[in-house]
Protein backbone atom coordinates (compact mmCIF):
# COMPACT_ATOMS: atom_id res chain seq x y z
CA UNK A 1 0.00 0.00 0.00
CA UNK A 2 1.00 3.61 -0.56
CA UNK A 3 0.01 5.82 2.33
CA UNK A 4 -0.87 9.26 1.01
CA UNK A 5 1.23 12.03 2.55
CA UNK A 6 3.93 9.71 3.98
CA UNK A 7 7.36 8.56 2.82
CA UNK A 8 7.27 5.13 1.14
CA UNK A 9 10.35 2.97 1.71
CA UNK A 10 11.42 0.95 -1.33
CA UNK A 11 13.88 -1.87 -0.66
CA UNK A 12 15.69 -4.19 -3.06
CA UNK A 13 17.12 -7.24 -1.30
CA UNK A 14 19.65 -9.85 -2.41
CA UNK A 15 20.58 -8.35 -5.76
CA UNK A 16 22.72 -10.97 -7.50
CA UNK A 17 24.65 -11.51 -10.69
CA UNK A 18 22.38 -13.94 -12.56
CA UNK A 19 25.42 -15.71 -14.07
CA UNK A 20 27.79 -16.04 -11.10
CA UNK A 21 25.19 -15.95 -8.33
CA UNK A 22 27.35 -13.46 -6.40
CA UNK A 23 25.78 -10.57 -4.50
CA UNK A 24 26.21 -7.19 -6.16
CA UNK A 25 27.43 -4.17 -4.21
CA UNK A 26 27.70 -0.47 -5.05
CA UNK A 27 29.03 -1.31 -8.51
CA UNK A 28 25.35 -1.32 -9.52
CA UNK A 29 23.15 1.70 -10.04
CA UNK A 30 19.58 1.14 -8.89
CA UNK A 31 16.88 3.59 -9.99
CA UNK A 32 13.18 3.68 -9.18
CA UNK A 33 10.11 5.10 -10.91
CA UNK A 34 6.59 5.75 -9.67
CA UNK A 35 4.00 5.36 -12.43
CA UNK A 36 0.24 5.81 -12.50
CA UNK A 37 -2.06 3.00 -13.67
CA UNK A 38 -1.59 4.18 -17.27
CA UNK A 39 2.20 3.92 -16.86
CA UNK A 40 2.75 7.68 -16.91
CA UNK A 41 5.84 8.62 -14.86
CA UNK A 42 5.06 10.60 -11.71
CA UNK A 43 8.44 10.61 -9.97
CA UNK A 44 11.91 9.05 -9.94
CA UNK A 45 14.18 8.13 -7.04
CA UNK A 46 17.50 6.41 -6.33
CA UNK A 47 18.16 3.33 -4.21
CA UNK A 48 21.48 3.36 -2.34
CA UNK A 49 23.60 0.30 -1.48
CA UNK A 50 23.74 -0.58 2.22
CA UNK A 51 27.44 -1.07 2.99
CA UNK A 52 28.38 -4.63 3.97
CA UNK A 53 24.98 -6.08 3.03
CA UNK A 54 24.15 -8.93 0.69
CA UNK A 55 22.97 -6.88 -2.26
CA UNK A 56 20.60 -4.63 -0.33
CA UNK A 57 19.62 -1.26 -1.80
CA UNK A 58 17.18 1.17 -0.21
CA UNK A 59 15.43 4.36 -1.26
CA UNK A 60 12.13 6.11 -0.74
CA UNK A 61 9.31 7.93 -2.46
CA UNK A 62 8.97 11.25 -0.59
CA UNK A 63 5.83 12.37 1.20
CA UNK A 64 5.64 15.37 -1.13
CA UNK A 65 5.03 12.93 -3.99
CA UNK A 66 2.62 10.57 -2.22
CA UNK A 67 0.60 13.59 -1.08
CA UNK A 68 -0.41 14.09 -4.74
CA UNK A 69 -1.77 10.54 -5.15
CA UNK A 70 -5.46 9.66 -5.42
CA UNK A 71 -7.09 7.62 -2.69
CA UNK A 72 -7.85 4.01 -3.75
CA UNK A 73 -6.08 4.45 -7.12
CA UNK A 74 -3.51 1.91 -8.30
CA UNK A 75 0.13 2.86 -8.90
CA UNK A 76 3.20 1.02 -10.18
CA UNK A 77 6.70 1.05 -8.71
CA UNK A 78 9.47 0.02 -11.12
CA UNK A 79 13.03 -0.61 -9.93
CA UNK A 80 15.84 -1.09 -12.46
CA UNK A 81 19.33 -2.36 -11.53
CA UNK A 82 22.12 -1.50 -13.97
CA UNK A 83 25.86 -2.29 -14.09
CA UNK A 84 28.54 -1.62 -16.67
CA UNK A 85 27.15 -4.60 -18.58
CA UNK A 86 23.75 -2.92 -18.86
CA UNK A 87 20.38 -3.60 -17.22
CA UNK A 88 20.71 -6.75 -15.14
CA UNK A 89 17.35 -6.90 -13.39
CA UNK A 90 14.03 -5.06 -13.41
CA UNK A 91 11.27 -5.35 -10.81
CA UNK A 92 7.68 -4.15 -10.82
CA UNK A 93 5.08 -3.93 -8.08
CA UNK A 94 1.49 -2.62 -8.15
CA UNK A 95 0.24 -0.85 -5.04
CA UNK A 96 -2.96 0.95 -4.04
CA UNK A 97 -2.81 4.41 -2.43
CA UNK A 98 -4.86 5.14 0.68
CA UNK A 99 -5.46 8.18 2.86
CA UNK A 100 -4.86 7.99 6.61
CA UNK A 101 -8.10 9.91 7.09
CA UNK A 102 -9.86 6.75 5.87
CA UNK A 103 -8.89 5.00 9.10
CA UNK A 104 -11.75 4.65 11.58
CA UNK A 105 -9.28 4.25 14.44
CA UNK A 106 -6.20 6.43 14.83
CA UNK A 107 -2.89 5.22 16.37
CA UNK A 108 -3.29 7.87 19.09
CA UNK A 109 -6.63 6.44 20.30
CA UNK A 110 -7.09 4.75 23.66
CA UNK A 111 -7.41 1.35 21.97
CA UNK A 112 -3.62 1.28 21.65
CA UNK A 113 -2.66 2.43 25.16
CA UNK A 114 -1.07 -0.96 25.83
CA UNK A 115 1.51 -0.26 23.12
CA UNK A 116 2.99 2.66 25.07
CA UNK A 117 4.31 5.80 23.41
CA UNK A 118 4.74 5.22 19.69
CA UNK A 119 7.36 6.87 17.50
CA UNK A 120 6.23 8.47 14.24
CA UNK A 121 7.65 5.46 12.40
CA UNK A 122 5.63 3.07 14.58
CA UNK A 123 2.50 5.19 14.11
CA UNK A 124 2.96 5.02 10.34
CA UNK A 125 3.37 1.24 10.51
CA UNK A 126 0.35 0.86 12.79
CA UNK A 127 -1.75 3.00 10.45
CA UNK A 128 -1.04 0.52 7.66
CA UNK A 129 -2.23 -2.39 9.79
CA UNK A 130 -5.33 -0.49 10.85
CA UNK A 131 -6.22 -0.04 7.17
CA UNK A 132 -5.64 -3.75 6.50
CA UNK A 133 -7.73 -4.66 9.58
CA UNK A 134 -10.58 -2.42 8.40
CA UNK A 135 -10.55 -4.08 4.98
CA UNK A 136 -10.53 -7.50 6.66
CA UNK A 137 -13.53 -6.65 8.86
CA UNK A 138 -15.47 -5.33 5.87
CA UNK A 139 -14.57 -8.47 3.90
CA UNK A 140 -15.72 -10.72 6.76
CA UNK A 141 -19.02 -8.92 7.27
CA UNK A 142 -19.75 -7.89 3.68
CA UNK A 143 -20.48 -4.37 4.97
CA UNK A 144 -19.15 -0.83 4.50
CA UNK A 145 -18.88 0.73 7.96
CA UNK A 146 -17.38 4.16 7.35
CA UNK A 147 -19.74 6.51 5.51
CA UNK A 148 -18.67 6.73 1.87
CA UNK A 149 -20.07 7.33 -1.58
CA UNK A 150 -20.44 4.17 -3.65
CA UNK A 151 -20.95 3.92 -7.40
CA UNK A 152 -22.31 0.48 -8.29
CA UNK A 153 -23.97 -1.32 -11.18
CA UNK A 154 -26.62 -3.86 -10.18
CA UNK A 155 -28.94 -6.27 -11.99
CA UNK A 156 -32.46 -6.14 -10.52
CA UNK A 157 -34.76 -9.02 -11.36
CA UNK A 158 -38.24 -8.32 -12.68
CA UNK A 159 -40.58 -7.67 -9.73
CA UNK A 160 -37.57 -8.49 -7.56
CA UNK A 161 -35.05 -6.89 -5.23
CA UNK A 162 -31.31 -6.31 -5.11
CA UNK A 163 -29.28 -5.65 -1.98
CA UNK A 164 -27.02 -2.65 -1.33
CA UNK A 165 -24.76 -1.63 1.52
CA UNK A 166 -26.68 -0.08 4.40
CA UNK A 167 -27.64 2.07 6.22
CA UNK A 168 -28.08 4.42 3.25
CA UNK A 169 -28.08 8.14 4.00
CA UNK A 170 -28.32 9.51 0.46
CA UNK A 171 -29.07 8.41 -3.11
CA UNK A 172 -27.38 10.72 -5.62
CA UNK A 173 -28.01 8.98 -8.94
CA UNK A 174 -30.27 6.17 -10.14
CA UNK A 175 -29.90 5.37 -13.84
CA UNK A 176 -31.23 2.50 -15.93
CA UNK A 177 -30.61 3.51 -19.53
CA UNK A 178 -27.39 3.16 -21.58
CA UNK A 179 -27.06 5.17 -24.81
CA UNK A 180 -24.43 5.79 -27.48
CA UNK A 181 -22.78 9.13 -26.84
CA UNK A 182 -19.45 9.36 -28.68
CA UNK A 183 -18.39 7.74 -31.96
CA UNK A 184 -14.63 7.29 -32.31
CA UNK A 185 -12.19 5.86 -34.85
CA UNK A 186 -8.50 5.85 -35.72
CA UNK A 187 -8.07 6.06 -39.48
CA UNK A 188 -4.30 5.56 -39.78
CA UNK A 189 -3.17 3.03 -37.16
CA UNK A 190 -2.60 -0.66 -37.88
CA UNK A 191 -4.46 -1.40 -34.66
CA UNK A 192 -6.21 0.85 -32.14
CA UNK A 193 -8.59 0.70 -29.20
CA UNK A 194 -10.27 2.83 -26.53
CA UNK A 195 -11.14 1.83 -22.98
CA UNK A 196 -13.13 3.62 -20.28
CA UNK A 197 -11.69 3.55 -16.75
CA UNK A 198 -12.97 5.07 -13.53
CA UNK A 199 -11.02 8.25 -14.27
CA UNK A 200 -11.20 8.74 -18.03
CA UNK A 201 -10.49 7.38 -21.51
CA UNK A 202 -7.37 5.46 -22.53
CA UNK A 203 -6.61 5.60 -26.25
CA UNK A 204 -4.08 3.13 -27.70
CA UNK A 205 -2.73 2.97 -31.25
CA UNK A 206 -0.11 0.78 -32.95
CA UNK A 207 1.64 1.98 -36.07
CA UNK A 208 4.75 0.42 -37.60
CA UNK A 209 5.09 -1.66 -34.44
CA UNK A 210 5.17 1.38 -32.17
CA UNK A 211 2.56 1.69 -29.42
CA UNK A 212 1.28 5.12 -28.35
CA UNK A 213 -1.02 5.61 -25.35
CA UNK A 214 -2.98 8.74 -24.45
CA UNK A 215 -5.07 9.26 -21.30
CA UNK A 216 -7.90 11.80 -21.27
CA UNK A 217 -9.17 12.40 -17.73
CA UNK A 218 -12.81 13.13 -16.99
CA UNK A 219 -11.58 15.79 -14.55
CA UNK A 220 -9.94 17.68 -17.43
CA UNK A 221 -12.68 17.08 -20.03
CA UNK A 222 -15.94 17.40 -18.13
CA UNK A 223 -18.45 16.89 -20.95
CA UNK A 224 -18.81 14.59 -23.95
CA UNK A 225 -18.21 17.60 -26.21
CA UNK A 226 -14.97 18.36 -24.35
CA UNK A 227 -13.77 14.81 -25.02
CA UNK A 228 -14.69 15.12 -28.69
CA UNK A 229 -12.58 18.28 -28.99
CA UNK A 230 -9.65 16.70 -27.14
CA UNK A 231 -9.70 13.52 -29.25
CA UNK A 232 -9.83 15.43 -32.55
CA UNK A 233 -6.90 17.58 -31.36
CA UNK A 234 -4.70 14.50 -30.91
CA UNK A 235 -4.25 13.97 -34.65
CA UNK A 236 -2.50 10.72 -35.62
CA UNK A 237 -5.73 9.45 -37.16
CA UNK A 238 -7.99 10.00 -34.14
CA UNK A 239 -11.44 11.37 -35.05
CA UNK A 240 -14.66 11.47 -33.05
CA UNK A 241 -18.24 12.68 -33.22
CA UNK A 242 -20.38 13.42 -30.17
CA UNK A 243 -24.10 12.72 -30.24
CA UNK A 244 -25.60 16.21 -30.06
CA UNK A 245 -28.32 14.98 -27.68
CA UNK A 246 -25.69 14.14 -25.07
CA UNK A 247 -22.81 16.48 -25.94
CA UNK A 248 -23.28 18.56 -22.78
CA UNK A 249 -23.71 15.53 -20.49
CA UNK A 250 -20.96 14.74 -17.95
CA UNK A 251 -18.17 12.54 -19.30
CA UNK A 252 -17.89 10.81 -15.91
CA UNK A 253 -21.25 9.11 -16.64
CA UNK A 254 -19.67 7.06 -19.42
CA UNK A 255 -19.95 3.28 -19.07
CA UNK A 256 -16.84 2.24 -17.15
CA UNK A 257 -15.12 -0.96 -18.25
CA UNK A 258 -16.12 -0.62 -21.90
CA UNK A 259 -13.36 -1.51 -24.40
CA UNK A 260 -13.79 -1.07 -28.18
CA UNK A 261 -11.62 -1.69 -31.22
CA UNK A 262 -11.50 1.54 -33.25
CA UNK A 263 -10.29 0.31 -36.63
CA UNK A 264 -13.77 1.25 -37.80
CA UNK A 265 -16.11 3.82 -36.27
CA UNK A 266 -17.50 2.52 -32.97
CA UNK A 267 -19.59 4.15 -30.27
CA UNK A 268 -18.82 4.60 -26.60
CA UNK A 269 -21.77 4.55 -24.24
CA UNK A 270 -22.98 6.39 -21.16
CA UNK A 271 -25.60 6.15 -18.45
CA UNK A 272 -28.63 8.48 -18.52
CA UNK A 273 -31.67 8.84 -16.28
CA UNK A 274 -35.10 7.75 -17.45
CA UNK A 275 -38.49 7.07 -15.90
CA UNK A 276 -37.91 4.36 -13.33
CA UNK A 277 -39.96 1.50 -11.99
CA UNK A 278 -37.67 1.33 -8.96
CA UNK A 279 -37.54 2.57 -5.42
CA UNK A 280 -34.86 2.29 -2.75
CA UNK A 281 -35.45 1.26 0.87
CA UNK A 282 -32.70 3.32 2.50
CA UNK A 283 -32.98 1.73 5.95
CA UNK A 284 -32.60 -1.84 4.67
CA UNK A 285 -30.41 -1.12 1.63
CA UNK A 286 -32.70 -2.72 -0.95
CA UNK A 287 -33.67 -1.73 -4.52
CA UNK A 288 -37.22 -2.83 -5.42
CA UNK A 289 -38.12 -3.33 -9.08
CA UNK A 290 -41.85 -2.90 -9.70
CA UNK A 291 -41.39 -3.59 -13.43
CA UNK A 292 -41.85 -7.14 -14.77
CA UNK A 293 -38.58 -7.15 -16.72
CA UNK A 294 -35.01 -7.37 -15.40
CA UNK A 295 -33.20 -4.01 -15.27
CA UNK A 296 -29.54 -3.06 -15.24
CA UNK A 297 -29.14 -0.19 -12.78
CA UNK A 298 -26.39 2.25 -11.91
CA UNK A 299 -26.79 3.70 -8.44
CA UNK A 300 -24.60 6.31 -6.74
CA UNK A 301 -25.31 6.42 -3.03
CA UNK A 302 -23.81 7.12 0.39
CA UNK A 303 -23.84 4.29 2.92
CA UNK A 304 -22.32 3.57 6.31
CA UNK A 305 -21.89 5.39 9.62
CA UNK A 306 -20.24 8.78 10.11
CA UNK A 307 -18.67 7.13 13.17
CA UNK A 308 -18.63 3.31 12.94
CA UNK A 309 -20.05 1.36 15.89
CA UNK A 310 -17.77 1.05 18.91
CA UNK A 311 -17.66 -2.79 18.87
CA UNK A 312 -16.49 -2.70 15.25
CA UNK A 313 -13.70 -0.23 16.03
CA UNK A 314 -12.55 -2.43 18.94
CA UNK A 315 -12.33 -5.48 16.66
CA UNK A 316 -10.33 -3.45 14.13
CA UNK A 317 -7.92 -2.29 16.83
CA UNK A 318 -7.43 -5.82 18.17
CA UNK A 319 -6.69 -7.16 14.70
CA UNK A 320 -4.30 -4.28 13.90
CA UNK A 321 -2.28 -5.08 17.03
CA UNK A 322 -2.23 -8.78 16.09
CA UNK A 323 -0.90 -7.92 12.61
CA UNK A 324 1.65 -5.52 14.09
CA UNK A 325 3.04 -8.23 16.35
CA UNK A 326 3.04 -11.06 13.82
CA UNK A 327 6.24 -12.72 12.58
CA UNK A 328 8.60 -10.52 14.59
CA UNK A 329 9.10 -8.30 11.53
CA UNK A 330 5.49 -7.12 11.70
CA UNK A 331 5.01 -8.29 8.12
CA UNK A 332 3.80 -11.40 6.36
CA UNK A 333 7.10 -11.85 4.56
CA UNK A 334 9.96 -10.07 2.88
CA UNK A 335 10.02 -10.32 -0.88
CA UNK A 336 13.57 -11.56 -1.37
CA UNK A 337 13.43 -11.50 -5.16
CA UNK A 338 11.85 -8.07 -5.28
CA UNK A 339 12.33 -4.78 -3.58
CA UNK A 340 9.52 -4.27 -1.12
CA UNK A 341 7.57 -5.98 1.61
CA UNK A 342 4.33 -7.92 1.30
CA UNK A 343 1.64 -7.12 3.82
CA UNK A 344 -1.15 -9.41 4.90
CA UNK A 345 -4.00 -9.32 2.43
CA UNK A 346 -7.48 -8.58 3.84
CA UNK A 347 -8.48 -12.24 3.40
CA UNK A 348 -5.39 -13.44 5.27
CA UNK A 349 -5.98 -10.87 7.99
CA UNK A 350 -9.64 -11.88 8.30
CA UNK A 351 -8.50 -15.43 9.02
CA UNK A 352 -6.72 -14.08 12.12
CA UNK A 353 -9.88 -12.67 13.72
CA UNK A 354 -10.38 -14.66 16.95
CA UNK A 355 -13.64 -16.49 17.62
CA UNK A 356 -14.71 -14.02 20.34
CA UNK A 357 -14.44 -11.12 17.88
CA UNK A 358 -16.06 -13.16 15.11
CA UNK A 359 -19.13 -13.43 17.31
CA UNK A 360 -19.20 -9.62 17.58
CA UNK A 361 -18.90 -9.24 13.81
CA UNK A 362 -21.56 -11.86 13.13
CA UNK A 363 -24.23 -9.53 14.50
CA UNK A 364 -23.29 -7.01 11.78
CA UNK A 365 -22.70 -9.55 9.00
CA UNK A 366 -24.66 -9.23 5.79
CA UNK A 367 -26.07 -12.72 5.20
CA UNK A 368 -28.57 -11.70 2.53
CA UNK A 369 -28.37 -13.39 -0.86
Amino acid sequence: MLRIGSDKAVILNNLKDVITGSYIDDTATVAGQLLDENENELDTFTLTYEAGSNGKFEGSIPAATTATLTDAAEYIIVVTATTAAGVIQKFLNRLVAYAIDDNWVQPSSYYFNTLGTLSETDKNALSTYIKTAQDAVELYTGRKFKSQELDEVKTVRGLGTTFLHWPITKVSRLQTNVVNCLEIQNTTATNSSVSITTTGLNLTRYNAGVRTDVALAFASYATIADLETAIDALGNGWVSTADTTYSTYPSADMLQGQVINTQSARSLQMWVEQDLDLYVDMDLGIIHNTFAEEQLVRIVYTAGWSDPPEPIKKVVADLAIELLNTNDGKLKKENLDGYSYELFSPSEAAAKIPITNQSILNSYRDTRV
